[in-house]
């Protein structure tokens, strides 16, 4: 089973419902209920039950399983073994960064809201720690995030080219219509992600915008900022 890294609940959930011969809303009811979630709260020290029993969650364990390729060996292997089995290995990942996380000035749930963001936002390894310093940026300066990544979560959609009426969407996911971070993450972190974040690129830059290529253009002024996609557009 092999869960890629930016893959979201409902692609992992597709996955795991062909292994396990079953269907994928009972893989994601089993994944929302409230009872369960509060057991795996229980059980793992970077679950905060009241961050993941929120009800304006979609799907409550979005980010908390780790994207690996597993081996599941059992002949008939239960959602709960591989969920456990996924959270095992996020534990091991988060383990070697729980002091650092702790002295970010993020609750574990609010650095993988962020690590998400990054890890959809970004394409080559170089840009993820610049690009987590464009947002903390915005964070500091009190200002929307401003994320298309956010808003295709909300509509459960992917593309590059965002409408102006989709960054109307009402929905706590939003970054364009409410400030600061997400309601939760957006998609499942790799472990270099995780790390570039926590080694953020200190600098004056406020917006980016990726060229065709996957290079970013790193802007100080929303009117640099707009010229880069005035020249660069490619959608």
């Amino acid at each position: 089973l092999t869960i890629t890294e930016g893959e979201t609940i409902p692609q992992i959930a597709s996955k795991m419902a062909k292994l396990l011969k079953t269907d994928k809303t009972t893989i994601l009811n089993q994944w929302k209920d409230t009872n369960y979630l509060k057991t795996l709260a229980a059980k793992y020290w970077f679950i905060n039950e009241a961050d993941i029993t929120n009800p304006s969650l979609l799907y409550p364990l979005e980010g908390y399983l780790y994207p690996e390729t597993y081996y599941i060996n059992a002949s008939k292997p239960t959602l709960d073994e591989i969920t456990t089995k996924m959270l095992d290995t996020m534990d091991q990942h988060l383990s070697v960064y729980k002091d650092q996380i702790a002295k970010s000035g993020f609750t574990m749930h609010q650095f993988l809201t962020l690590s998400s963001i990054v890890e959809k936002e970004t394409i080559y390894e170089k840009d993820i720690s610049p690009i987590a310093g464009v947002f903390i940026n915005r964070l500091n300066k009190n200002m929307p995030l401003g994320s298309d990544i956010t808003v295709n979560y909300a509509l459960g959609r992917t593309g590059v080219k965002v409408t102006s009426e989709m960054l109307k969407t009402p929905s706590p996911y939003n970054t364009y219509i409410n400030k600061g971070l997400p309601v939760g993450p957006v998609a499942s972190v790799q472990d270099k992600t995780i790390k570039g974040v926590l080694n953020y690129t200190k600098s004056d830059y406020l917006y980016f915008f990726a060229k065709k290529d996957g290079t970013v253009v790193y802007s100080k002024t929303y009117q640099e900022h707009q010229e880069a996609i005035k020249k660069y557009k490619w959608y």
